[in-house]
């Protein structure tokens, strides 16, 4: 069976409109292949909109940080600086 297919339009900033087709021209591809392919991904969920990875790595910032071993408690002083070996 054959599905409905419908027609998009969008409007993009020009600058970003000539990236992107460039960007398609190296992956040697159309633009329009692309997004479809993209789209694709969204609707089956194994795409992520920017929104919603921007927003887990936001929650996963503060563990990372933890893992790293920097402190989250403001500015390092001159003399810490001088004397944490995680500055060194």
């Amino acid at each position: 069976m054959l599905a409905c297919m419908k027609t998009v339009s969008i409007e993009v900033d020009e600058g970003v409109l000539q990236a992107a087709q460039e960007a398609a021209t190296r992956a040697q591809s159309e633009l329009s292949t692309l997004l479809k392919e993209y789209l694709e991904r969204l609707a089956n969920g194994a795409a992520v909109c920017p929104a919603e990875g921007e927003r887990a790595s936001r929650k996963r910032l503060p563990e990372l940080l933890q893992e790293c071993n920097i402190a989250l408690d403001g500015r390092p002083t001159r003399e810490s600086f001088y004397t944490d070996r995680r500055f060194h």
